[in-house]
């Protein structure tokens, strides 16, 4: 060999060399999986529904596999475990997906071994399941749906023009539906936001009255844009205990409350049901000024994800609860996981404000702001859930972050996403923005019903961990002995 040759070589080598070591120096960072472990944490198993893939994870507080379903669409964004451990999960249907942010068309309730016993599609040029959907106790399940309507219906409805040039229009509704087959099912009740509606710009036109006087119903020209998904309702959540529905409304910062005990006839007008409203709004709170309440500096809510009331026997029974995503706040964005007391009564009766007052409380009960704020920030989706030992878990959609805090603040529990749109990513791996993100977050007992009688044996964690030359890859954690 001449000395060119070997210099070539020496050349070659050395590139070798430095792209070894460029790897060992990224394998030693660790990217993905769980990153702090604490006793303290609530012991249960976190359902792990990427956006962007078709597998479905759940995992114990070590990260390790416990079940996973296959399915062949990616979600449509919401998953929940039903009493029995069967999956209950939102589907997106491809040729529905360039219909806007949260396009779903279905779900799938898939059993505890993989079989899929009820496939619902809900989709056509009228309507189109997004975003969530919510078990009933009754073995139903609600949708909330885009209700699409004319340009010509917009305004004939009080939209201002000038803001109605999209001939697509996406309002909101509700649909119970009831299994009766392996993919039918028949709508038993639903409620529309059209039905609801008021506005003070054109006289001639339906809905016309003073919004003030009304904090029932929903003003229609509060968004002063053209915008295609004008409410971009993002949850719909069941009490069971009072018969009512809440769901929230990204675009107004705004949560709402309906009567469910109605018949559909009802909750299309103003009167029946246990509240004897109809499908009216019983109460609302995050943002007065919708309703001629107050202005920009009462606005409570930003772009906000995941309401819920707290469950029976939990810290904060009765209070509601909500991923407060934080986009456009006047100081600077950042998430936080907001709590409060809405002034309701055993019966479920709400406190009415005086006409031109908010609804109350006048404050949070509860707030979690992580250190530095940004920490916690996701520009969308988002999730958050009050568990039995009195923790808080929470989702934070961006990075695919999901982290258990307590009361006062602290962090026992932090785990991320390793689950990107081709599959589980290796541990190390420096991974794109949004890569991994998660709608939201859900942990359940390791005694829950489900779980009865199944063969439970946590297996790998959800991350790979490849060999490599250097062996510097992070380790994964490890339960300690039983007898420890």
């Amino acid at each position: 060999m001449n000395k060119t040759s070997r210099r070539n070589t020496m050349g070659i080598l050395l590139i070798i060399m430095c792209l070894l070591l460029i790897n060992i120096s990224h394998a030693q960072d660790q990217t993905v999986g769980l990153f702090t472990y604490d006793s303290s944490s609530y012991e249960g198993y976190t359902l792990l529904a990427a956006n962007s893939y078709t597998m479905t994870y759940l995992i114990d507080n070590y990260g390790r596999i416990i079940n996973t379903w296959e399915s062949d669409y990616i979600t449509g964004k919401a998953a929940y475990l039903l009493d029995d451990g069967t999956l209950l999960r939102s589907i997106s249907i491809p040729e529905y997906s360039g219909e806007g942010a949260g396009a779903g068309g279905g779900f799938q309730k898939i059993n505890w071994y993989g079989s899929i016993d009820w496939e619902y599609h809900y989709a056509s040029e009228d309507y189109l399941q997004h975003h969530d959907i919510e078990p009933m106790p009754n073995g139903n399940v609600l949708l909330l749906v885009w209700d699409y309507i004319t340009t010509a219906e917009a305004i004939e409805a009080g939209r201002d023009p000038q803001y109605a040039n999209d001939p697509n229009l996406q309002l909101e509704k509700i649909i119970e539906v009831q299994q009766t087959g392996p993919t039918d099912g028949t709508i038993v009740w639903e409620w529309k936001i059209i039905d609801h509606l008021i506005q003070d710009f054109d006289p001639s036109k339906k809905n016309y009255g003073v919004v003030a006087d009304h904090p029932e119903l929903i003003n229609f020209n509060v968004i002063s844009l053209p915008k295609k998904a004008l409410f971009h309702g993002n949850t719909v959540t069941y009490n069971s205990n009072l018969d009512q529905i809440v769901i929230s409304a990204n675009s107004y910062c705004e949560i709402m409350v309906i009567d469910h005990s109605t018949t559909t006839s009802e909750a299309a007008g103003h009167m029946g049901g246990n509240s004897g409203k109809g499908g009216d709004v019983l109460y609302r709170w995050g943002n007065p000024a919708n309703y001629g309440a107050g202005t920009t500096a009462d606005k409570i809510f930003y772009a906000q994800h995941d309401i819920q009331w707290i469950d029976d026997g939990l810290q904060g029974e009765g209070n509601m609860l909500v991923f407060n995503n934080g986009r456009n706040r006047p100081d600077s964005s950042f998430s936080t996981v907001d709590e409060f007391i809405p002034p309701c009564d055993s019966l479920g009766n709400y406190t009415q404000p005086a006409i031109g007052s908010p609804f109350e409380p006048s404050e949070k009960t509860w707030m979690f702001k992580a250190d530095p704020p940004s920490d916690l920030y996701s520009i969308a989706m988002s999730g958050t859930q009050r568990l039995p030992n009195g923790n808080t878990l929470i989702c934070s959609n961006t990075g695919g972050k999901i982290i258990e805090v307590t009361q006062e603040g602290s962090i026992v529990w932090d785990y991320r996403s390793p689950v990107t749109v081709a599959g589980r990513a290796n541990q190390g791996d420096i991974l794109s923005p949004g890569s991994t993100s998660i709608f939201k977050c859900r942990r359940y007992p390791k005694d829950m019903f489900g779980f009865v009688g199944k063969r439970i044996t946590p297996g790998s964690q959800v991350e790979l961990y490849p060999i490599t030359i250097s062996g510097t890859r992070h380790s994964p954690f490890y339960a300690p002995p039983l007898n420890t």
